[in-house]
Protein backbone atom coordinates (compact mmCIF):
# COMPACT_ATOMS: atom_id res chain seq x y z
CA UNK A 1 0.00 0.00 0.00
CA UNK A 2 2.89 2.19 -0.60
CA UNK A 3 2.43 5.31 -3.01
CA UNK A 4 0.98 3.38 -6.05
CA UNK A 5 -0.53 0.51 -4.09
CA UNK A 6 -3.66 1.61 -5.29
CA UNK A 7 -2.67 1.61 -9.06
CA UNK A 8 -0.74 -1.94 -8.62
CA UNK A 9 -4.24 -2.86 -7.34
CA UNK A 10 -5.92 -1.75 -10.10
CA UNK A 11 -3.74 -3.30 -12.66
CA UNK A 12 -4.38 -6.82 -10.42
CA UNK A 13 -8.13 -6.03 -11.07
CA UNK A 14 -7.80 -5.40 -15.19
CA UNK A 15 -6.48 -9.24 -15.35
CA UNK A 16 -9.08 -10.07 -12.78
CA UNK A 17 -11.70 -8.68 -14.68
CA UNK A 18 -10.64 -10.23 -18.19
CA UNK A 19 -13.14 -12.72 -16.89
CA UNK A 20 -16.23 -10.41 -15.89
CA UNK A 21 -18.74 -9.88 -18.16
CA UNK A 22 -19.17 -6.43 -20.69
CA UNK A 23 -21.25 -5.11 -22.76
CA UNK A 24 -21.09 -7.34 -26.42
CA UNK A 25 -18.39 -6.17 -29.30
CA UNK A 26 -20.13 -4.12 -32.02
CA UNK A 27 -18.82 -5.44 -35.47
CA UNK A 28 -18.16 -2.48 -37.48
CA UNK A 29 -18.88 -4.79 -40.67
CA UNK A 30 -22.64 -5.24 -39.59
CA UNK A 31 -24.15 -8.30 -39.51
CA UNK A 32 -27.93 -9.37 -39.23
CA UNK A 33 -28.48 -7.59 -35.70
CA UNK A 34 -25.32 -5.53 -35.82
CA UNK A 35 -22.87 -8.44 -34.82
CA UNK A 36 -21.70 -11.41 -35.86
CA UNK A 37 -22.63 -14.73 -34.19
CA UNK A 38 -18.77 -15.12 -32.99
CA UNK A 39 -18.16 -12.47 -30.97
CA UNK A 40 -16.70 -12.82 -27.16
CA UNK A 41 -18.75 -11.85 -24.42
CA UNK A 42 -16.27 -11.25 -21.98
CA UNK A 43 -13.38 -8.09 -22.08
CA UNK A 44 -11.05 -6.25 -22.85
CA UNK A 45 -11.15 -4.61 -25.99
CA UNK A 46 -7.85 -4.19 -26.28
CA UNK A 47 -5.31 -7.05 -26.76
CA UNK A 48 -2.07 -5.63 -24.70
CA UNK A 49 -0.97 -3.15 -22.54
CA UNK A 50 2.44 -2.37 -22.26
CA UNK A 51 3.48 -0.04 -19.15
CA UNK A 52 5.99 2.26 -19.61
CA UNK A 53 8.09 3.19 -16.49
CA UNK A 54 8.99 7.03 -15.54
CA UNK A 55 10.97 8.52 -13.14
CA UNK A 56 9.22 11.45 -12.08
CA UNK A 57 5.95 13.28 -13.26
CA UNK A 58 7.75 15.18 -15.41
CA UNK A 59 9.47 12.68 -17.67
CA UNK A 60 5.94 10.86 -17.81
CA UNK A 61 3.83 13.99 -18.80
CA UNK A 62 6.92 15.89 -21.06
CA UNK A 63 8.55 12.51 -22.52
CA UNK A 64 5.63 9.96 -22.11
CA UNK A 65 2.63 12.19 -23.41
CA UNK A 66 4.41 14.84 -25.24
CA UNK A 67 6.63 12.44 -27.30
CA UNK A 68 3.93 10.01 -27.90
CA UNK A 69 5.04 6.73 -25.85
CA UNK A 70 2.12 6.71 -23.70
CA UNK A 71 -2.23 6.82 -24.56
CA UNK A 72 -2.70 7.09 -20.80
CA UNK A 73 -0.96 8.99 -17.67
CA UNK A 74 -1.49 8.07 -14.23
CA UNK A 75 -0.27 10.77 -12.24
CA UNK A 76 -2.29 14.12 -11.72
CA UNK A 77 -1.17 17.00 -13.52
CA UNK A 78 0.55 20.02 -11.35
CA UNK A 79 -1.20 23.69 -12.75
CA UNK A 80 1.72 24.26 -15.17
CA UNK A 81 0.52 21.36 -17.01
CA UNK A 82 -2.80 21.81 -16.89
CA UNK A 83 -2.69 25.34 -18.20
CA UNK A 84 -0.25 23.75 -21.20
CA UNK A 85 -2.13 20.81 -22.06
CA UNK A 86 -5.75 22.56 -22.04
CA UNK A 87 -4.66 25.22 -24.58
CA UNK A 88 -3.64 24.98 -28.19
CA UNK A 89 -1.62 23.57 -29.39
CA UNK A 90 -1.72 20.44 -26.90
CA UNK A 91 -5.25 20.45 -26.66
CA UNK A 92 -5.72 19.46 -30.16
CA UNK A 93 -3.38 16.78 -29.06
CA UNK A 94 -4.50 15.42 -25.33
CA UNK A 95 -7.71 15.20 -23.66
CA UNK A 96 -7.98 16.17 -20.03
CA UNK A 97 -10.52 15.37 -17.40
CA UNK A 98 -10.90 16.26 -14.11
CA UNK A 99 -12.30 14.18 -11.67
CA UNK A 100 -12.39 15.55 -8.68
CA UNK A 101 -11.23 14.77 -4.62
CA UNK A 102 -8.77 12.05 -4.96
CA UNK A 103 -8.82 8.84 -2.94
CA UNK A 104 -5.34 10.06 -1.53
CA UNK A 105 -4.03 11.93 0.53
CA UNK A 106 -0.56 13.92 1.53
CA UNK A 107 1.02 14.22 4.95
CA UNK A 108 3.49 14.84 7.30
CA UNK A 109 3.96 11.08 8.92
CA UNK A 110 5.41 11.73 12.20
CA UNK A 111 7.78 9.16 14.32
CA UNK A 112 5.40 8.26 17.53
CA UNK A 113 7.93 5.20 18.37
CA UNK A 114 8.00 5.91 22.54
CA UNK A 115 10.67 3.19 22.57
CA UNK A 116 14.43 4.61 24.21
CA UNK A 117 15.45 4.38 20.65
CA UNK A 118 13.85 5.09 17.04
CA UNK A 119 13.75 2.12 15.67
CA UNK A 120 11.92 -1.30 16.63
CA UNK A 121 12.86 -3.61 19.40
CA UNK A 122 14.81 -0.78 21.50
CA UNK A 123 18.02 -2.11 20.66
CA UNK A 124 21.25 -0.12 21.66
CA UNK A 125 22.53 -1.17 18.34
CA UNK A 126 19.50 -0.37 16.12
CA UNK A 127 19.62 2.07 14.64
CA UNK A 128 20.98 5.11 16.47
CA UNK A 129 21.62 4.47 19.95
CA UNK A 130 22.72 8.00 20.79
CA UNK A 131 19.31 9.46 19.79
CA UNK A 132 15.81 8.59 21.85
CA UNK A 133 12.67 10.23 20.08
CA UNK A 134 11.38 13.03 21.50
CA UNK A 135 8.44 12.85 19.04
CA UNK A 136 7.24 10.02 21.41
CA UNK A 137 7.79 11.39 24.63
CA UNK A 138 4.77 13.01 26.31
CA UNK A 139 4.13 15.95 29.18
CA UNK A 140 2.60 13.18 30.97
CA UNK A 141 5.57 11.13 31.71
CA UNK A 142 7.66 13.95 32.33
CA UNK A 143 4.95 15.22 35.01
CA UNK A 144 4.24 18.50 33.63
CA UNK A 145 0.84 18.95 33.36
CA UNK A 146 0.21 20.36 30.01
CA UNK A 147 -3.31 20.29 27.19
CA UNK A 148 -0.98 19.20 24.55
CA UNK A 149 -0.01 15.58 25.53
CA UNK A 150 3.08 15.38 22.55
CA UNK A 151 4.04 18.88 22.79
CA UNK A 152 6.60 18.53 19.77
CA UNK A 153 3.87 16.83 17.28
CA UNK A 154 1.29 19.61 18.56
CA UNK A 155 3.78 22.23 17.40
CA UNK A 156 4.79 20.77 14.34
CA UNK A 157 1.34 20.61 13.51
CA UNK A 158 0.50 24.01 13.76
CA UNK A 159 3.77 25.09 11.64
CA UNK A 160 2.25 22.98 8.72
CA UNK A 161 1.07 25.93 6.05
CA UNK A 162 -1.08 24.49 3.87
CA UNK A 163 -2.19 27.83 2.65
CA UNK A 164 1.52 27.28 0.97
CA UNK A 165 1.65 24.01 -0.11
CA UNK A 166 -2.04 24.67 -1.98
CA UNK A 167 -0.49 28.00 -3.85
CA UNK A 168 2.36 25.74 -4.73
CA UNK A 169 0.51 22.73 -6.29
CA UNK A 170 -2.12 24.97 -8.16
CA UNK A 171 -5.50 25.61 -6.18
CA UNK A 172 -7.28 23.79 -9.44
CA UNK A 173 -5.25 20.79 -8.63
CA UNK A 174 -5.26 20.55 -4.86
CA UNK A 175 -7.61 21.37 -1.79
CA UNK A 176 -6.15 21.45 2.24
CA UNK A 177 -6.77 18.46 4.07
CA UNK A 178 -6.92 18.24 8.15
CA UNK A 179 -7.90 14.67 8.87
CA UNK A 180 -6.70 11.35 7.08
CA UNK A 181 -9.78 11.20 5.25
CA UNK A 182 -10.24 13.29 2.25
CA UNK A 183 -13.28 15.14 1.56
CA UNK A 184 -14.13 12.79 -1.11
CA UNK A 185 -15.32 9.85 1.62
CA UNK A 186 -18.22 12.59 2.07
CA UNK A 187 -20.57 11.53 5.29
CA UNK A 188 -17.01 9.26 6.31
CA UNK A 189 -15.42 12.63 5.65
CA UNK A 190 -15.63 14.70 9.45
CA UNK A 191 -16.68 17.97 8.59
CA UNK A 192 -16.59 19.35 11.92
CA UNK A 193 -12.90 19.14 11.45
CA UNK A 194 -12.54 21.71 8.97
CA UNK A 195 -12.15 25.99 9.10
CA UNK A 196 -14.96 27.50 10.89
CA UNK A 197 -16.16 23.65 12.10
CA UNK A 198 -17.45 22.63 15.16
CA UNK A 199 -13.65 21.19 15.48
CA UNK A 200 -11.44 23.74 14.23
CA UNK A 201 -9.60 23.57 17.32
CA UNK A 202 -8.22 20.47 15.46
CA UNK A 203 -6.59 21.62 12.69
CA UNK A 204 -4.53 23.16 14.02
CA UNK A 205 -4.57 25.47 11.65
CA UNK A 206 -1.18 27.47 10.73
CA UNK A 207 0.23 29.79 13.74
CA UNK A 208 3.69 29.55 14.61
CA UNK A 209 3.04 31.92 17.53
CA UNK A 210 0.87 29.11 19.02
CA UNK A 211 3.97 26.84 18.32
CA UNK A 212 6.25 28.84 20.24
CA UNK A 213 3.60 29.01 23.18
CA UNK A 214 3.38 25.13 23.23
CA UNK A 215 6.68 24.63 23.24
CA UNK A 216 7.49 26.99 25.92
CA UNK A 217 4.64 25.77 28.02
CA UNK A 218 6.16 22.28 27.95
CA UNK A 219 8.79 23.27 29.78
CA UNK A 220 10.47 19.83 27.98
CA UNK A 221 12.46 22.11 25.38
CA UNK A 222 13.56 25.19 26.23
CA UNK A 223 16.11 27.32 24.23
CA UNK A 224 20.21 26.95 25.63
CA UNK A 225 22.78 29.67 25.56
CA UNK A 226 23.68 28.96 22.35
CA UNK A 227 20.26 29.86 20.76
CA UNK A 228 18.44 26.18 20.50
CA UNK A 229 16.05 24.25 21.48
CA UNK A 230 17.11 21.16 23.57
CA UNK A 231 15.51 18.32 25.58
CA UNK A 232 15.86 18.79 29.04
CA UNK A 233 15.07 15.37 29.77
CA UNK A 234 16.33 15.45 34.02
CA UNK A 235 14.46 18.86 34.04
CA UNK A 236 17.44 20.91 35.80
CA UNK A 237 17.03 24.07 33.57
CA UNK A 238 20.55 23.01 31.71
CA UNK A 239 21.46 21.16 28.58
CA UNK A 240 24.02 18.59 29.42
CA UNK A 241 25.31 15.61 27.25
CA UNK A 242 22.64 13.80 25.23
CA UNK A 243 19.97 16.44 25.31
CA UNK A 244 20.41 17.64 22.10
CA UNK A 245 17.25 18.53 19.85
CA UNK A 246 18.20 17.44 16.25
CA UNK A 247 15.26 16.33 14.43
CA UNK A 248 15.99 13.76 11.14
CA UNK A 249 13.17 15.08 8.20
CA UNK A 250 12.84 13.53 4.94
CA UNK A 251 11.94 14.66 2.17
CA UNK A 252 10.40 13.15 -1.31
CA UNK A 253 12.78 15.01 -3.74
CA UNK A 254 10.93 12.91 -6.17
CA UNK A 255 8.20 14.32 -5.99
CA UNK A 256 8.56 18.58 -5.99
CA UNK A 257 5.27 19.01 -3.70
CA UNK A 258 6.58 17.31 -1.24
CA UNK A 259 9.75 18.50 -1.62
CA UNK A 260 8.30 21.59 -1.23
CA UNK A 261 6.47 20.66 1.80
CA UNK A 262 9.67 19.38 3.58
CA UNK A 263 11.73 22.82 3.20
CA UNK A 264 8.95 24.55 4.33
CA UNK A 265 8.49 22.55 7.63
CA UNK A 266 12.42 22.71 7.91
CA UNK A 267 12.70 26.58 7.67
CA UNK A 268 9.44 27.02 10.44
CA UNK A 269 11.25 24.65 12.62
CA UNK A 270 14.89 26.18 12.26
CA UNK A 271 12.64 29.45 12.84
CA UNK A 272 11.51 27.97 16.69
CA UNK A 273 15.12 27.41 17.17
CA UNK A 274 15.53 23.68 16.31
CA UNK A 275 17.89 21.51 14.46
CA UNK A 276 17.04 19.78 11.33
CA UNK A 277 18.58 17.40 9.18
CA UNK A 278 16.17 17.82 5.94
CA UNK A 279 17.18 14.59 3.71
CA UNK A 280 16.22 14.99 0.25
CA UNK A 281 15.76 11.21 -1.23
CA UNK A 282 14.35 9.72 -4.13
CA UNK A 283 11.28 7.11 -3.31
CA UNK A 284 14.02 4.17 -3.14
CA UNK A 285 16.32 5.95 -0.04
CA UNK A 286 13.39 7.38 1.56
CA UNK A 287 11.71 3.52 2.35
CA UNK A 288 14.88 2.46 3.09
CA UNK A 289 15.00 5.75 6.12
CA UNK A 290 11.59 5.75 7.09
CA UNK A 291 10.16 2.88 6.33
CA UNK A 292 12.56 -0.12 6.68
CA UNK A 293 15.13 1.47 9.33
CA UNK A 294 12.30 3.50 11.14
CA UNK A 295 15.08 5.97 11.59
CA UNK A 296 13.68 9.61 11.18
CA UNK A 297 11.17 11.76 12.47
CA UNK A 298 9.35 13.42 10.30
CA UNK A 299 8.52 11.82 6.36
CA UNK A 300 6.43 13.87 3.91
CA UNK A 301 4.33 10.79 2.57
CA UNK A 302 1.82 10.19 0.21
CA UNK A 303 -0.92 7.36 -0.03
CA UNK A 304 -3.20 6.30 -2.52
CA UNK A 305 -5.75 5.37 -0.86
CA UNK A 306 -9.45 3.10 -1.23
CA UNK A 307 -12.95 3.75 -1.88
CA UNK A 308 -13.85 2.54 1.75
CA UNK A 309 -12.42 4.23 4.79
CA UNK A 310 -10.62 1.24 6.22
CA UNK A 311 -7.59 3.36 5.20
CA UNK A 312 -7.76 4.54 8.32
CA UNK A 313 -5.76 1.43 9.75
CA UNK A 314 -3.13 3.25 8.00
CA UNK A 315 -2.30 4.62 11.81
CA UNK A 316 -3.56 1.34 13.50
CA UNK A 317 -0.68 -0.64 16.09
CA UNK A 318 -1.53 -3.94 14.43
CA UNK A 319 0.25 -2.94 11.61
CA UNK A 320 3.15 -1.98 12.73
CA UNK A 321 5.90 -4.26 12.60
CA UNK A 322 9.58 -5.02 12.23
CA UNK A 323 11.62 -5.96 10.63
CA UNK A 324 9.93 -5.30 7.62
CA UNK A 325 7.51 -1.99 5.92
CA UNK A 326 4.91 -1.83 8.15
CA UNK A 327 1.91 0.01 7.00
CA UNK A 328 1.41 2.30 10.11
CA UNK A 329 4.99 3.60 9.01
CA UNK A 330 4.92 6.34 12.08
CA UNK A 331 4.69 3.23 14.73
CA UNK A 332 1.66 5.07 16.26
CA UNK A 333 -0.32 3.56 19.20
CA UNK A 334 -3.35 5.24 20.70
CA UNK A 335 -6.11 3.00 22.31
CA UNK A 336 -8.98 5.12 21.50
CA UNK A 337 -8.16 5.38 17.64
CA UNK A 338 -7.01 1.68 17.38
CA UNK A 339 -10.32 1.17 18.65
CA UNK A 340 -12.22 3.47 16.15
CA UNK A 341 -9.80 2.01 13.61
CA UNK A 342 -11.22 -1.47 14.25
CA UNK A 343 -15.51 0.02 14.51
CA UNK A 344 -14.48 1.51 11.04
CA UNK A 345 -13.16 -2.17 9.66
CA UNK A 346 -15.78 -4.25 11.25
CA UNK A 347 -18.62 -2.30 11.30
CA UNK A 348 -22.23 -4.42 11.05
CA UNK A 349 -23.74 -0.93 9.64
CA UNK A 350 -22.91 1.64 7.30
CA UNK A 351 -24.08 4.26 10.32
CA UNK A 352 -21.41 2.39 12.87
CA UNK A 353 -18.39 2.43 10.14
CA UNK A 354 -19.53 6.59 9.89
CA UNK A 355 -19.12 7.06 13.62
CA UNK A 356 -16.14 4.92 13.84
CA UNK A 357 -14.38 6.99 11.19
CA UNK A 358 -15.31 10.45 12.58
CA UNK A 359 -13.99 9.38 16.19
CA UNK A 360 -10.32 8.48 14.72
CA UNK A 361 -10.23 11.45 12.70
CA UNK A 362 -10.84 13.25 15.78
CA UNK A 363 -8.36 11.04 17.82
CA UNK A 364 -5.63 11.16 15.09
CA UNK A 365 -5.82 14.88 15.37
CA UNK A 366 -5.97 15.76 18.77
CA UNK A 367 -3.04 13.23 19.30
CA UNK A 368 -1.15 14.49 16.05
CA UNK A 369 -0.74 10.78 15.14
CA UNK A 370 0.50 12.83 11.67
CA UNK A 371 -0.32 15.78 9.97
CA UNK A 372 -2.96 15.86 7.04
CA UNK A 373 -1.55 18.45 4.13
CA UNK A 374 -3.56 17.95 0.78
CA UNK A 375 -4.88 16.06 -2.06
CA UNK A 376 -5.42 16.06 -5.06
CA UNK A 377 -7.69 17.77 -7.34
CA UNK A 378 -7.39 15.89 -10.16
CA UNK A 379 -6.59 16.42 -13.79
CA UNK A 380 -5.10 13.48 -15.97
CA UNK A 381 -4.13 13.75 -19.70
CA UNK A 382 -4.87 10.74 -22.67
CA UNK A 383 -4.13 10.90 -25.81
CA UNK A 384 -6.64 11.45 -28.42
CA UNK A 385 -5.01 9.40 -30.66
CA UNK A 386 -3.29 5.82 -30.88
CA UNK A 387 0.43 6.62 -30.65
CA UNK A 388 1.73 3.32 -31.46
CA UNK A 389 2.51 3.05 -34.97
CA UNK A 390 1.16 -0.56 -35.71
CA UNK A 391 -1.33 -0.36 -38.99
CA UNK A 392 -5.02 -0.59 -38.40
CA UNK A 393 -4.78 1.64 -35.73
CA UNK A 394 -1.98 4.25 -35.79
CA UNK A 395 -3.44 8.14 -35.37
CA UNK A 396 -7.06 6.52 -34.94
CA UNK A 397 -9.21 8.10 -31.74
CA UNK A 398 -10.14 6.59 -29.08
CA UNK A 399 -13.20 5.50 -27.47
CA UNK A 400 -14.39 4.15 -24.22
CA UNK A 401 -12.31 6.03 -21.62
CA UNK A 402 -13.81 6.17 -18.48
CA UNK A 403 -13.67 9.24 -16.03
CA UNK A 404 -13.85 7.15 -12.30
CA UNK A 405 -14.64 10.04 -9.30
CA UNK A 406 -11.94 10.07 -6.92
CA UNK A 407 -9.28 8.17 -9.30
CA UNK A 408 -9.64 9.12 -12.96
CA UNK A 409 -9.06 7.85 -16.56
CA UNK A 410 -6.66 5.02 -15.36
CA UNK A 411 -8.98 2.55 -14.10
CA UNK A 412 -9.83 -0.83 -14.90
CA UNK A 413 -12.96 0.34 -17.00
CA UNK A 414 -11.46 2.35 -19.51
CA UNK A 415 -8.55 -0.81 -20.02
CA UNK A 416 -11.64 -2.84 -20.36
CA UNK A 417 -13.60 -0.53 -22.57
CA UNK A 418 -11.40 1.06 -24.42
CA UNK A 419 -10.67 1.02 -28.08
CA UNK A 420 -9.65 2.32 -31.23
CA UNK A 421 -12.19 4.08 -33.79
CA UNK A 422 -12.21 2.03 -36.30
CA UNK A 423 -10.83 -1.39 -34.71
CA UNK A 424 -12.92 -2.36 -31.73
CA UNK A 425 -10.91 -5.06 -30.70
CA UNK A 426 -6.91 -5.35 -31.15
CA UNK A 427 -3.65 -3.14 -30.42
CA UNK A 428 -2.25 -2.30 -27.35
CA UNK A 429 -2.73 0.51 -24.60
CA UNK A 430 0.25 2.37 -23.76
CA UNK A 431 0.07 2.75 -20.34
CA UNK A 432 2.98 5.71 -17.99
CA UNK A 433 4.05 4.45 -14.52
CA UNK A 434 5.56 6.90 -12.31
CA UNK A 435 8.53 4.53 -10.22
CA UNK A 436 11.74 4.69 -9.79
CA UNK A 437 11.43 1.84 -6.93
CA UNK A 438 11.10 -1.01 -9.16
CA UNK A 439 12.03 -4.37 -6.94
CA UNK A 440 10.34 -7.24 -9.74
CA UNK A 441 10.91 -7.19 -12.90
CA UNK A 442 7.04 -7.24 -13.70
CA UNK A 443 5.58 -3.96 -13.89
CA UNK A 444 2.67 -4.53 -12.13
CA UNK A 445 4.73 -5.73 -8.97
CA UNK A 446 7.30 -2.83 -9.18
CA UNK A 447 6.86 -1.56 -5.95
Amino acid sequence: MFKKALVALLAIAIVSMMFAPVFAWEYWYGGPDGHDALYEQWGPHASQMLIKLYSSEISEWETGLENGEIDISDWPLDHTHLARYTTPPWSDKLNVYSYGAEYGIYLFDLNNNNNTYLGNPPNPAYPNPMFPNPMGYSVAESGIAHDNGYPLRAAIAYLVNRDAVVSYVGVEASIAVYTPLPTVYGKYWDSDISPGGARSDLCHLYSPATATNILDASGMFPIGTDGWRYWDRNKNGHKDAGEDLVLKEISRIDHTPRDYMGTLLETELTNQHIHVNNYHMTITAARLQWMTNKDAHIYTAGWSLGSTPDSIILWHWNYYWHPGRPYNTGACNKDAFNQAADGVQYANTQDDAVYWARIAQEVFCDSVLGVAVYCTSGYKAVSKTYVGAEAGYAGQHWYGVVNYPGYGIDNFWTFLNMHTSCAKWGGTIRYGFKTTDIRQLNPIYTE
